[in-house]
């Protein structure tokens, strides 16, 4: 691990580990700021004067509000975790430290989220039940994480559904386009964490963990990740693509051929070049993840860049941030023209 490095990249490293930033950052992060982006434009009207200041305190709580579930989870798990051999952060921090970080983490998110909205006891209470179904997952004394069904739609809703729903309060998002976000979110989030137990089945096994996928099959599961896949497709078309269609028909459709190409190249070089034909139920490329956590944020943000140099900027960083994403998976068309050969010569 970095952290046992010297200087600042050492300590960075670690407090990076330490909330599993990485894990969550990218891939869950920019999908929910996509909401008070996409209902601005769904609404047709200019953003107001004080929208850029409550987008930055909005990331900043989902951000604190992550890095508490993350921790949370983790500082539960700490027995089974080293039980199956897994060290994390997390265990070379004394308990009482940890304790008090996430006490810290719960105040400074209650602040943030409450802020935007003068303190209202609406806003308070939203907040403080987000943290709470957060908490759920994994706190002892419920660990929702073991009953289930509950243990997934929780840790899904939690992460991105509730989010969501303090967005609307704050941005004054109608219902039908909180609601709309929400569920995408939240079916996204969903087919993450049935891919992610279904990866880590042999670890809970080993710990004696129940989760939900350590009790269904696996032919079952994967059927749930399609139909998930499905919606999360149909869902799209009313959150995003008829919102920017009306601000660009011609960049959309230029947009959405390009990515349709480069979809079916890269899945085709993950199934015929590498053989890896179970794609949809691991990580290594994972569907739409390009699209919900870059492509889709960015555009959101240059639609609304006739508002103002703030929203280009936005679009900067979200293209920023996900560059890795986008170089580590398109670093793989170099054997595009194999699988394009190939199935030339099957033709």
């Amino acid at each position: 691990m970095a952290a046992n490095g010297t200087g600042l990249q050492g300590p960075l490293a670690f407090v990076r580990s330490y909330v599993r930033f990485d894990e969550w950052f990218f891939s869950v992060v920019p999908l929910v700021l996509c909401a008070p982006v996409y209902g601005t434009l769904a609404l047709r009207r200019a953003p107001g004067p004080d929208f850029p200041l409550n987008m930055l305190l909005f990331v900043l709580f989902v951000s604190v509000f992550l890095a508490f579930g993350y921790l949370i989870n983790d500082y539960s798990d700490r027995e089974e975790d080293l039980r199956a051999g897994k060290r994390k952060a997390v265990c070379l921090v004394p308990a009482p430290l940890t304790v008090a970080v996430l006490a810290a983490l719960t105040l400074v998110g209650l602040l943030l989220a409450a802020a935007p909205a003068s303190f209202s006891p609406t806003a308070l209470a939203l907040a403080a039940a987000t943290y709470l179904l957060g908490a759920s997952y994994s706190i002892p004394v419920l660990r929702l994480k073991e009953r289930g069904v509950w243990g997934v739609v929780c840790s899904s809703f939690a992460q991105r559904g509730t989010p969501i729903l303090v967005a609307g309060l704050l941005f004054d998002l109608p219902w039908v386009v909180t609601f709309d976000w929400v569920l995408l979110s939240f079916l996204n989030g969903l087919r993450y964490i049935l891919v992610h137990q279904m990866m880590d089945r042999e670890n809970d096994e080993i710990t004696g963990t129940r989760t939900f996928a350590r009790d269904h099959a696996v032919r079952s599961l994967r059927r749930g990740v399609d139909a998930l896949l499905v919606i999360e497709v149909v869902l799209l078309v009313p959150s995003v693509l008829v919102p920017l269609w009306t601000v660009s028909p011609t960049a959309v459709a230029s947009a959405l051929f390009a990515y349709a190409i480069v979809t079916w190249l890269l899945v085709g070089v993950f199934v015929r070049v590498f053989g890896k034909r179970d794609v949809l139920y691991t990580f290594d490329l994972v569907p739409l993840e390009a699209l919900l956590n870059v492509i889709v944020p960015c555009a959101g943000c240059l639609a609304l860049g006739s508002f103002g140099p703030a929203y280009l900027l936005m679009a900067a960083l979200f293209l920023l941030a996900g560059a890795p994403t986008l170089v580590s998976k398109c670093t793989n068309l170099r054997y595009a023209p194999a699988y394009v050969r190939g199935v030339v010569r099957r033709g």
